[in-house]
Order: structure tokens, then sequence, then C-alpha cells
């Protein structure tokens, strides 16, 4: 039975092999208002959207399909060298100021011949040289972001410190004087200087004379001279433990590393109540005349020797002492004397 065919009214044309042929296929009509004006929510098309616009901008690979096989295809060094469609504008376009500083990449297949003289050369010469560049390493080190802490900046400043405290110290070492060391020059400690007649009264019991120490100062410990404001010297009497002679230095200065004589001048002075007192007796005997002793020996004399010393460059004040046992009296009374 043949089946009905539509009117020409009708929304449907007539199959060709089961397929609609056009358009009206998807319900468009031409009856039926534009469905951007009035609003439709259909989505119907039209002829024109399976057809190639005739305005249609080519595309920028020349309009041919590389996968086809013919031409050279896709150039890679099209935006290098100008030989082909631009895909970049950044170099060599003319116009802009960069475009006097463009070089071009040169290719083997692009490299002309150069012409020496007697002919011509075929042997090829890059513009360019390739070089291998290093990659780069990480920006910061672990010890550079260590260093950006709040700890590792107060890790350098105390190490700062220290480096400037340990070089302040070394300085210091070798610039601060040494205080010397005190010896005797030689065997006999206590030595007469030639000064005023020594006399010894009974009544009041007294003596007075002058003497002297014989000392030497070791600087071997200083790296610089060492100056001595002053320095003052006390004798007491080792037995009764009482103040006999003074003396003092004055300023004056030693140089370093070295061995310095030092005879420091003493005023002997001591009064008492009488003779019965037993340091005018200790003295008395051990400095009267030889001839007056028997066998022209005379006893020796204990004391202590205090020294006290000023520096310049040291705060405060420094001291040394030293006993002497049996030390020989540095003057010798007259026959008459007492």
């Amino acid at each position: 039975m043949d089946r009905a065919r539509p009117s020409a009214g009708s929304r449907y044309d007539a199959v060709d092999s089961g397929n609609r042929r056009d358009s009206f296929q998807s319900g468009y009509s031409p009856q039926t208002a534009d469905f951007r004006t009035a609003g439709s929510r259909n989505a119907g098309y039209s002829n024109d959207s399976y057809s190639r616009q005739p305005d249609a901008i080519e595309p920028v690979k020349g309009g041919r399909d590389e996968e086809a096989g013919t031409g050279p295809g896709w150039d890679v060094y099209a935006d290098f060298n100008n030989a082909g469609p631009r895909y970049s504008a950044a170099f060599g376009v003319p116009g802009l100021k960069n475009d006097t500083g463009y070089r071009p990449l040169s290719r083997p297949d692009t490299l002309g011949s150069k012409s020496k003289k007697g002919g011509t050369s075929t042997t090829y010469e890059p513009e360019v040289e390739l070089v291998t560049v290093p990659a780069m390493g990480a920006e910061w080190s672990a010890q550079e972001l260590k260093d950006m802490k709040k700890s590792g900046r107060a890790e350098i400043k105390a190490e700062k410190q220290d480096r400037t405290d340990f070089s302040l110290g070394l300085t210091l070492y070798f610039v601060i004087p040494r205080v010397p060391n005190f010896g005797f020059a030689y065997g006999t400690p206590l030595v007469g200087n030639g000064g005023p007649t020594p006399y010894f009264n009974r009544y009041p019991a007294n003596f007075s004379f002058t003497g002297g120490v014989d000392l030497q100062a070791d600087t071997h410990s200083s790296y610089v001279p060492v100056h001595f404001r002053n320095i003052s010297a006390e004798l007491y009497s080792a037995d009764t433990f009482k103040l006999v002679a003074t003396g003092s230095t004055g300023a004056l200065t030693m140089p370093a590393k070295s061995y310095v004589p030092l005879p420091l001048n003493m005023t002997f002075s001591y009064s008492a109540v009488n003779t019965s007192d037993e340091t005018w007796n200790l003295y008395y005997n051990a400095c009267q005349n030889k001839i007056a002793v028997v066998g022209g020996e005379r006893p020796g004399l204990n004391v202590r020797l205090i020294l006290k010393m000023q520096i310049a460059g040291l705060i405060g004040s420094y001291g040394a002492a030293t006993l002497l046992s049996n030390v020989p009296c540095p003057i010798q009374l007259p026959l008459n004397s007492g």
C-alpha cells in the first residue's frame, strides 16, 4: 500500500534514501518567527550554518592542511628568519625601534657560500654560534635562607661580636704592659751609697743612715716598654716587724724584653724610748765597727722588703715582697760611736 505523501504546506519534505535533505528537517520553517527577535527558545538552523562564509579569514598558516603532504609544512624558523608567515611580531617588524638590532638565525640550508680570492668557496660558516648554557642553580642556598631569618641574623651578629672581641683581646695582649719580676743583682742585697755620716744615739735611742737595695727588674714578659709612675719600697725588721727604712724611685721607664738594674736608695730611720729596745739593739750590733767585734764577724739582719708599683696602662697598684735572712748591714759605725 502506497504511503501518503505530505502536502506542499507540510512541515516535512520528501525523504531520499531515509535522509532529510535540508535544514527544514530540523524544525525550522520560513513562516516561523525569528527566534532572536521574537524571544523563541527553539534552536533553529539555516543553510548558512553549513556553508563557508565568503569573507572568512584564512588561517595564518596559509589555509592549507599540513597533513595533506604538500608544501614545506610548519616552519619553526618563521618567526626568526622572515622566510614565511609570521606567528609573532616581537622581532624584526619594520618601523619598530628594535628592528635595527634584529639578527636572523642562520640555518644550514639558507647559508650562502663565502667567496674568496680566486674563486668561490663551498665552506659554510654560520653567522651565530650555538653554545650550551649551564643550568642555573637554586636562587637561594640553604645557608642564605637561614641567614635571612631572625635566628640567622642573631647568629651572624654574635659571630661578628666574637671576632671583634677576639681581635680586641689579641691586641690588648700585646699592647698592655706586664708587671716585671724583681730579684737582686748581686749577692749583697743591702749596699752603702756614700751618704751622710751615720749616727746612733742612746738618749733618746734612735739611729739614722742611708743605704740602698740593689735590685734587678725582669721585663721579658712585656711586649711594650713599662712606664712606672713610681716604685716605692719599705724595709721591715723580720724579728720585730718594725718599719726601719723607706725609699722610692719616682717616674721611670724600663725597656721590654730586658734585665734592668734598679738601685733603690733607702733612708734608714728609727726611734725608741731607750737602748733596751730590741730593734735598736739589733741594728746597733749589726752595724758596729768590725774592730770592736771579736773575730771581726758582725751579726746579720733579717729583713722583709715590700715593693709597691704604679704602672701606666694598668689600673691600681701592684706589689712584690721578699724575705732576706742574715743580710750584712750596709754601713759601719765609727769606733767612738755610742
